[in-house]
């Protein structure tokens, strides 16, 4: 069976396999020698026999596809390329031998080759863009979604008779190595595919073929094999390959409804892929299942792409998209039948393959006319292009077969221009409105490159419009309109002027309008606006009649008494007036009149108003608007003298003489009396005594002025005009006499005079002082400071005797208090105190109080009488004390008192004895008590032997070591009394003395007795807490010197003289105190 496409175009690729036979008839050839020609090929036939059906011819629906010959070209190029290359390589599988001969075979076949396409190369191809716009064009009008009418898509080449032209290789085995075949490997499948130009394959078409190596173990490919046996009995393979080719996707325009547009051819097909896919032998190999990116065909003239949202790069198209295709698969076929291509002519090959099934496409799916937005690619030259690949479409791998259509606009712009004819009436108190006519557009469009405007229509003439009548005026034209419209001027204008019509109006002799009258419109001509109607005279204004005579009136008939008022030679009389003359009817008339002085404000003295009524007008009245015309314009009353009133002043001396007229027959005239002005006293003294205003007396002989008044005398006080820059202060250089009368008035009459009056004043003093006392310090206190260097003055008034002093106060000077011993202040300044002529003399006291003393205290009883130290002056500060001296009690030590508990010592708070005392007390006169501390020796060494030498020995036992007794007696070891009795119990009378434990003179004592040398390690042995030393026996104790061991005599009579001396100091002391 055999499957005609008329409208695709196939390849075929055909490969027999005799085994054995096929190898010895081969090696035949080659042996031989002998090269077949071109018609008999039987090699070639076996490699690769094209075969092609029939392909209608019918020019409505053909392709855009590369023609017949130009197919064959191309196909031939490629197929002897790879025969030869096959040749080579069956050449060496067999006897290398051979090469010489299978050289003048290849070389035959490429000169036949070489011929062919020499004669493909003269002939024509059709045009491209031609056919593709005319396929364009079918398609947009059948609309169809039918994969039948896309049946052109897939072509077959057309059956030649030159077995040569039908010897086409689609797959060639050259340069395939011997290994395994990947089955999937399109750049193995598609070695050599042939790519023709404006076609591609499918790659499902590529990876339907499959691959099988013979039992040279060389691969061949194919879609589907027929076994048969052959003529000498074996099996024959019959190895059949077809290549369908598809056309590529076309790029053509349409309008917006996806019609073809009139005269627009413009269209191209995408061009084929520039890409390669490599071959099992590292051979690239072009690609032809894709396409490549296609710059856009150039525009039409005066159309360009409808874009989106003015996106250049989004146009609109109607796209044709493919979206499925199924191509059968068919297994091995076996016959019985024999095929031997060595037996049968090619046109017999051909008819004996038809019988048998070759795959075909069963079923293609189209999505047609698809509105969609298709974004273009700007290249880097500014023009744009679409991507029809493989890979810029997802994969689709019908994406090259896509035929976009477009969508075009016209690269113009549609334009109307409306247009209009306005009457506009003007003139009129209340014009007629306009007239509007607007019922034409032109319609045309304009080029948007070099903006030409082309016009369906080139002119309009507008309609007549009849001007209507406006009561009161007339136009200037009877219609308006039939103005003639263009494209550039497109609205037209037409204006009727109207002016007012004249009046008939009523004027006296001289030619004035007649108060009251009537003027009346010419009235109006109801069918001509231009002209007015005859127009009746209105009556005579009440009072008035016509004139016989009008010679001034144009048009008038005085037997109608209309005006018709129309002039051919002047068609706009009937704007001006016509004037009619009427005479006014009189009466006589006359008007009295009168002159009244009136006389006001001066209460109950007001004098009577004064009456004049001796003069009448005389005249003549119009009886139509009553106006009179008098004899006498005026006439002017005689004056009235102003009386004079006590207390009060008149505005005017004279009243009267006032004009009276027809108009104003009556007038008065005011006399207005105001009250006069006072002088009047006053003063900024509070004493200043009631005194009451002097009123000014008239002027006898004139009522608008007063006379001087008298200034009033107060004792005392001598009176003053007021300051003109401060009138409520005297102007000391005006001073007025008392009893006189005053120098000058007020320009006012009615305005007061103020008399400021001062008081006489004396000139006093009073004398101040200021005493210092001082007390307190006995006879050494000091005498009283007395100043008195100040004297307040000032000024007594003569009249009440109160005194303004010049000075308020004043400050005495300060009075350093001075320092006074054993004596301290309350201040160390006195006196600044202030006086006043009030308190002139003050009194500042400064008191003295005795200093505080430092007083020596101790718990001891054997303590001696220390006298108390008093503080020393400050002789800088009476106030304060300086810090006294600390005395030195010798074997003791001094404390200050501990705060918690001022009867004891502060052992934390020692201070230095001979030296002055830290801190005084916040109040100088407060004691400080000072207490004492016997200082006990530390660790004597007692004079007879024992275990610890450093203890003196005691036939009795001693103390703790920590606190040794002394041997002796005394108490106080720093300060011993002599053997003899002193004057103080405080001084102990034991007549051997105690030794000093600081510094000891006793024989047997170290010489540093502060630091003992007792074996006892006492930290701190100064201050000892043992019970008063108990008295030892000074016979029973032996004293030694530390380095002379001398008797103990010498430190008794050393003793013995430092008591002595202690005795007369304190008998030194008491007697001071004393």
């Amino acid at each position: 069976m055999r499957f005609h496409f008329n409208e695709r175009q196939r390849f075929s690729l055909r490969k027999y396999s005799f085994g054995l036979a096929s190898v010895l008839l081969g090696t035949a050839f080659f042996l031989s020698g002998q090269v077949a020609s071109a018609d008999e090929t039987p090699i070639l036939d076996r490699v690769a026999v094209a075969e092609a059906s029939e392909q209608h011819a019918t020019t409505s629906d053909q392709q855009s596809i590369p023609t017949k010959k130009a197919v064959d070209e191309e196909a031939v190029e490629h197929s002897f390329s790879e025969v030869s290359a096959g040749i080579q390589e069956s050449k060496k599988a067999v006897n290398n031998s051979e090469n010489g001969k299978l050289n003048d075979q290849i070389s035959k076949v490429n000169e036949e080759a070489t011929e062919n396409k020499e004669e493909a190369q003269k002939t024509e191809t059709l045009d491209s863009a031609s056919s593709v716009q005319n396929e364009e064009s079918k398609n947009s009008d059948k609309k169809s979604d039918k994969s039948s009418d896309l049946k052109d898509d897939y072509t077959e080449n057309k059956v030649s008779d030159s077995r040569l032209d039908r010897s086409r290789r689609a797959i060639s085995e050259n340069g395939w190595s011997s290994h395994e075949i990947d089955p999937k490997d399109l750049s193995f499948k598609a070695v050599n595919i042939p790519v023709i130009s404006g076609q591609y394959v499918t790659r499902d078409d590529i990876n339907g073929i499959k691959i099988e190596t013979d039992m040279f173990d060389i691969p061949w490919t194919y879609n589907y094999v027929i076994v048969s046996k052959s003529s000498n009995g074996g099996e024959a393979r019959h190895r059949i390959i077809n290549i369908y080719y598809k056309n590529l996707g076309t790029i053509s325009f349409v309008d917006s409804d996806g019609n073809s547009i009139t005269g627009v051819t413009t269209s191209k097909v995408f061009k084929n892929s520039n890409n390669t896919l490599t071959s099992d032998d590292g051979t690239p190999v072009p690609d032809p299942s894709d396409a490549a990116i296609t710059e856009l065909p150039k525009l039409p003239a005066g159309y360009r792409l409808k874009t989106v949202g003015g996106d250049p790069t989004k146009v609109k198209a109607y796209i044709d998209r493919q979206t499925s295709d199924t191509i059968y698969d068919y297994s091995e076929i076996h016959t019985n039948e024999v095929i031997d291509p060595d037996s049968l002519t090619p046109d017999e090959l051909d008819e004996a393959l038809k019988k048998y099934p070759a795959p075909k496409i069963s079923s293609e799916t189209w999505s047609l006319n698809q509105k969609e937005t298709v974004t273009l690619i700007r290249q880097p030259d500014g023009s744009y292009a679409i991507d029809p690949t493989i890979a810029g479409n997802g994969g689709n791998q019908f994406a090259p077969g896509t035929r976009y259509r477009l969508v075009l606009e016209k690269d113009s712009t549609a334009i109307q221009q409306t247009t209009s004819q306005t009457v506009t009436y003007t003139g009129a108190e209340s014009n007629p409105p306009q007239n509007l006519q607007n019922d034409f557009t032109f319609i045309g469009e304009e080029n948007s490159q070099t903006h030409d405007k082309t016009w369906k229509q080139t002119s309009h003439t507008y309609g007549e419009v009849s001007t209507p009548v406006v009561t009161g005026y007339y136009a200037d034209k009877i219609s308006a309109g039939k103005k003639t419209v263009t494209p550039d001027q497109p609205h037209a204008t037409d204006t009727v002027t109207y002016k007012k019509l004249g009046k008939i109006i009523q004027v006296d002799e001289a030619g004035n309008v007649i108060p009251g009258s009537v003027s009346k419109n010419y009235e109006n001509n109801p069918v001509d606006p231009t002209q007015a109607a005859e127009t009746k005279i209105p009556d005579a204004p009440a009072g008035y009649k016509i004139r016989a005579n009008q010679p001034q009136a144009w048009g008038y008939n005085i037997t109608d008494k209309t005006i018709e008022p129309n002039d051919e030679g002047d068609p706009d009389r009937i704007s001006r007036d016509t004037p009619i003359i009427y005479v006014p009817i009189v009466n006589d008339v006359t008007k009295p009149t009168k002159q009244t002085v009136t006389f006001e404000g001066a209460g109950t003295a007001t004098p009577s108003p004064d009456v004049q009524s001796d003069f009448t007008f005389t005249g003549k009245q119009k009886q139509a608007d009553g106006s009179i015309t008098w004899d006498q314009a005026s006439h002017t009353y005689g004056k009235v003298i102003v009386p004079v009133v006590e207390g009060f002043y008149s505005d005017k001396a004279e009243a009267g003489s006032k004009v009276v007229t027809p108009d104003q027959p009556e007038v008065t005239d005011h006399v207005i009396y105001k009250p006069l002005g006072s002088l009047v006293p006053k003063s900024d003294d509070p004493k200043f005594p009631s005194t009451p205003k002097v009123k000014y007396p008239n002027d006898p002989t004139d009522p608008t002025k007063p006379s001087k008044p008298i200034v009033p005398n107060v004792p005392g006080y001598k009176p003053y005009l007021p300051d003109p820059n401060d009138p409520s202060k005297p102007n000391t250089d005006k001073p007025v006499e008392p009893g006189k009368e005053l120098p000058n008035l007020p320009t006012n009459p009615g305005d007061d005079t103020p008399i400021i009056y001062v008081p006489i004043v004396n000139d006093v003093t009073k004398p101040t002082k200021q005493t210092v006392t001082f007390g307190g310090a006995g006879a050494d206190t000091p005498t009283p400071n007395v100043q008195t260097d100040f004297t307040f003055t000032g000024k007594q008034k003569q009249a009440d005797g109160t005194i303004t002093w010049d000075q308020t106060s004043h400050t005495y000077g300060k009075v350093i208090v001075p320092v006074v011993d054993g004596f301290y202040s309350d201040k160390a300044e006195a006196g600044s105190k202030v006086v006043t002529p009030d308190q002139p003399e003050v009194t500042d006291h400064v008191i003295y109080k005795p200093l505080g003393s430092l007083v020596p205290k101790s718990d001891d009883p054997k303590f001696p009488s220390t006298p108390k130290v008093k503080y020393p002056n400050d002789p800088t500060d009476p106030t304060k004390p300086s810090k006294p001296i600390v005395p030195n009690v010798p074997g003791y030590k001094p404390y200050l008192p501990d705060p918690n508990d001022p009867s004891k010592p502060n052992t934390d708070k020692p201070v230095e004895p001979g030296k002055e005392l830290p801190n005084l007390p916040t109040n100088p006169g407060d004691d400080t008590p000072i207490i004492y501390v016997p200082i006990k020796p530390e660790n004597p060494t007692v004079p007879t032997p024992g275990p610890k030498p450093e203890v003196p020995t005691d036939p009795t036992p001693g103390p703790k070591p920590e606190n040794p007794t002394v041997p002796t007696p005394g108490p106080k070891p720093e300060n011993p009394t002599v053997p003899t009795p002193g004057p103080k119990p405080e001084v102990p009378t034991d007549p051997t003395p105690g030794p000093k434990p600081e510094n000891p003179t006793v024989p047997t004592p170290g010489p540093k007795p502060e630091n003992p040398t007792v074996p006892i390690p006492e930290p701190k042995p100064q201050i000892p807490v043992t019970p008063e030393p108990k008295s030892l026996d000074p016979e029973k104790v032996v004293y030694e010197l530390p380095n002379t061991g001398a008797d103990s005599n010498s430190v008794m009579t050393g003793l013995g003289v430092l008591g002595i001396v202690t005795i007369l100091l304190g008998l030194a002391q008491k007697k001071k105190e004393d």
